[in-house]
């Protein structure tokens, strides 16, 4: 299932907000943006860029190790959405449509992605 060219493109498609918010923590990082150079700042530039990734690399291995694959996505796409809360309308409904592909992309019997059942009631 996970190997089919509607799941790699899934994949890919989801992999396009992390990135974007990996991109954006690299820059704060090389000093873009009005932050300060305090120690305070340079935690928060860490977690910008730690945050999609961890998220990212979930993704990637919810195919192989379902559980820690859902566990890092869920770490990070919530610290993605913990650490900026003003961006709430972006980060929540893309936050849990990665989610989603995620329970798919790992099998895993959450509902509403139960093996056998068909959706119809």
């Amino acid at each position: 299932m996970n190997e089919t060219l509607s799941m790699r493109i899934g994949f890919l498609v989801a992999m396009l907000p992390l990135a974007a918010l990996a991109a954006a923590g690299v820059s704060f990082v090389l000093g873009n943006g009005d932050f300060e150079n305090s120690t305070e700042h340079w935690i928060w530039r860490a977690l910008f860029v730690a945050c999609p990734i961890i998220g990212g690399l979930g993704l990637w291995l919810c195919a192989t190790q379902p559980r820690l694959g859902m566990a890092l996505v869920l770490a990070g796409v919530g610290s993605s959405a913990f650490l900026m809360p003003w961006m709430a309308v972006g980060t929540v409904p893309v936050g849990l449509v990665i989610i989603a592909f995620a329970i798919k992309r790992s099998g895993l019997g959450i509902w509403p992605f139960r093996p056998g059942t068909t959706g119809a009631a």
